[in-house]
């Protein structure tokens, strides 16, 4: 008798199948196993609301072009009777686009037979899968359907084109997880609540594949809680990936990554550089604005009709002070969340209290303050010298003054986390945030000028850059040890060029002038001279208009790299301004900066010309000068032109290699008159200017 039935049951089935267009399809496509698959597992994906039309949909491979036509009007008929944002609504949506993909291959095909050519894309679940290139074959690939090694030389695979889901070829018809970018597009913004699935509403099975979780740690059914979606999923569907929870981020500035499911590292990976997130409308209280709070002054006396309500409502109120409740002392700057800008080099302090406002003591409480930039996060000591953790008996504070100077720019954001026990002796916290910002006060600009000499000058351009006036308290520069430091900024009588009070406007700059000379034993030593680049820094100490005292360090300023050659010339002895006819002694030192020893001559010689400026005729033999040696020469020369006249064309002959080396414009005099008075000179009366 069963028998008979299962082959009644059979053959109405294949009778069904006869006259039913899609059913057909349906039953025809049942000889392929991926094309069963296909169906099956599509079927599964329907939402219950949809059960009932799912013959009209879910069209097997071999579906006609009438067939796509009739389930893509029944889409478009079906979406608008659901809810916008439905299950129903986007299973719909989402098949649509396959169905509309498949018509257009087919209709493809029909109007070209033979020169279509095979689809470069499948859709399927939203996925846009294409085939995937072999870009690195030592990186291992896996796919996220059966999550089995795909073997890139050997292995057809395809990868979504939205949200990089990669799969073997054989299991592309296998596929169930909806794209990424599908789900991140339908739900807008990330999901708000930190792990948002309670116990009860958890499925023992795993979400899109059903299999069924067990809690008893074995490998292949261990059930792996993914952060974000607060869903339990199989070893297949979760690979101990990690990521950042938005609303972890969102609620408690939490940025430790979570692990998290396939899926959901794939929907976060398409969010991460998104700006979908409002901070300040999903957690007003996180980082909040500064604002200021105004004092009630209103009073009532015993005879008045409130009597003394107002009095103490004003004795509870936190912006008034104790016993001059009813004196109005102005604006009170509640500690901000977010307190604006400081600037870099000041000292940030802030007073932390935890007050005990409930009814019983509060026991093992203690307070963390941590300060967190961009780079760093660093602990600040609090409660030196006090016993912790501390009992808070009712209406007792615990109170701290942190201090901290900032040396970054940036964002800074200071963290005070509260640690205590319960009534229950349960351990609990809680924490604050309080953003502010850090800016630069001033702009430092160095130039360096480089003397004939080994001294170099030093040029330091100090900007004011802030809103404010400032007042430069010092300005210095700390020398390195391979150098010394002349300050250029004060007359010959000792007076600073100046002010005392050096203030500086908005958007207004100063110049201090400094001297750099080489200590002895690095002067003499050309080797050590190329390296020693190192100048020094400098030292900055500034108080802003409200007298708050901040100070600034440069980085180690460099002057640029002697480059010698092989000889160096450089005037150890001259006067700066000589008679006209008198002989100018000067003394010069020459410097051997080669590698090996050389036999010099010298020779500074003035030919006869028009414009001749000087005249005189030196030659002479130096003789053998070793490797890093020096010897030193006395030349003259007779100005013969009033002014600035400039020494120059002086030889040096290497005699073993006869090779010649040249120095030019090596030094300067001025020239006057030989009626020239230092106490009485006049620039009109002793200088000629000529065209």
């Amino acid at each position: 008798m069963e028998s008979v039935q299962g082959r009644i049951i059979a053959s109405a089935g294949r009778e069904i199948a006869d006259n039913h267009p899609v059913a057909a399809s349906l039953s025809s496509s049942s000889t392929h196993s991926d094309e069963i698959s296909t169906s099956s597992e599509i079927s599964q994906a329907i939402p219950h609301g949809l059960i009932r039309e799912q013959w009209q949909l879910v069209l097997g491979q071999e579906a006609s072009m009438m067939d796509l036509q009739n389930a893509i009007e029944l889409c478009r008929k079906l979406v608008l009777e659901y809810e916008e944002g439905s299950s129903e609504r986007k299973w719909i949506v989402r098949h649509l686009v396959e169905l509309r993909f498949r018509l257009r291959e087919i209709q493809d095909v029909a109007e070209d037979p033979e020169g279509v050519a095979p689809p470069a894309a499948r859709v399927i679940l939203g996925h846009h899968f294409v085939t995937r290139q072999i870009l690195n074959v030592t990186t291992k690939q896996y796919c996220d359907h059966c999550t089995g090694i795909i073997w890139s030389v050997v292995q057809a695979s395809y990868i979504c084109s939205d949200c990089s889901f990669c799969v073997h070829h054989k299991c592309l018809n296998s596929v169930l997880r909806v794209c990424a970018h599908v789900v991140a597009t339908e739900r807008k913004i990330p999901i708000e609540d930190i792990c948002p699935e309670d116990w009860q509403s958890r499925s023992t099975n795993v979400p899109k594949c059903s299999i069924p979780l067990t809690f008893n740690k074995l490998p292949w059914t261990e059930a792996r809680l993914c952060d974000y979606s607060g869903l339990y999923y199989c070893p297949t569907c979760h690979w101990n990936n990690t990521s950042p929870i938005p609303a972890r981020i969102v609620h408690n500035w939490d940025f430790i990554p979570r692990k998290v499911s396939r899926a959901s590292l794939q929907e976060l990976i398409l969010l991460h550089d998104k700006p979908v997130i409002d901070l300040e409308e999903h957690n007003p209280k996180l980082l909040t604005r500064p604002t200021l709070v105004m004092p009630r002054i209103v009073t009532s006396e015993a005879k008045d009709l409130p009597q003394n309500t107002l009095n103490k409502l004003l004795q509870e109120d936190a912006t008034t002070a104790r016993g001059i409740e009813s004196v109005g002392a102005g604006s009170f700057m509640l500690l901000p969340q977010s307190f604006g800008n400081i600037y870099l080099g000041e000292s940030f302090s802030s007073y932390i209290c935890v007050h005990n406002c409930t009814k019983h003591p509060v026991h093992n409480v203690t307070v963390k303050a941590d300060l967190q930039s961009t780079t760093s996060r660093i602990n600040l000591p609090m409660h030196v010298g006090k016993n912790l953790p501390a009992t808070l008996n009712p209406e007792d504070t615990l109170d701290d003054v942190i201090h901290h100077e900032v040396v970054e720019i940036g964002t800074h954001i200071l963290i005070c986390e509260v640690q205590y026990n319960t009534l229950a002796g349960l351990p609990a916290s809680f924490r604050k945030f309080f953003k502010f910002q850090v800016v630069k006060p001033l702009d430092v600009k160095t130039k360096f000028y480089n003397a004939e000499t080994d001294e170099v000058y030093l040029e330091a351009q100090i900007q004011n850059i802030t809103a404010g006036t400032i007042c430069l308290e010092k300005v210095e520069l700390e020398s390195s040890d391979k150098y010394t430091a002349t300050e250029l900024n004060t007359l010959a009588s000792g007076e600073s060029v100046f002010p005392s009070m050096k203030m500086l406007q908005p958007q207004n700059s100063c110049q201090f002038f400094y001297c750099i000379k080489p200590i002895p034993s690095v002067a003499n030593d050309p080797n050590a001279l190329r390296i020693a680049n190192d100048i020094g820094k400098l030292d900055i100490v500034w108080r802003s208009n409200l007298g708050e005292r901040g100070r600034l360090q440069t980085s180690q300023l460099q002057r640029s790299p002697i480059d010698f050659k092989d000889l160096r010339l450089s005037v150890i002895e001259a006067a700066s301004i000589v008679r006209i006819g008198s002989a100018f002694n000067f003394k010069c030192r020459i410097t051997n900066t080669s590698d090996q020893s050389m036999d010099l001559a010298l020779s500074l010689t003035t030919s006869a010309r028009m414009n001749s400026t000087y005249t005189g005729s030196t030659e002479y033999t130096l003789g053998t000068i070793a490797s890093g040696a020096f010897r030193d020469c006395s030349l003259t020369v007779f100005p013969v032109k009033l002014g600035l006249i400039t020494i120059t064309d002086l030889q040096l002959m290497d005699t073993f290699l006869k090779k010649t080396y040249k120095f030019e414009d090596f030094l300067q005099v001025f020239v006057v008159d030989t009626t020239y008075d230092m106490d009485s000179f006049n620039m009109d009366e002793n200088v000629q200017y000529y065209d």
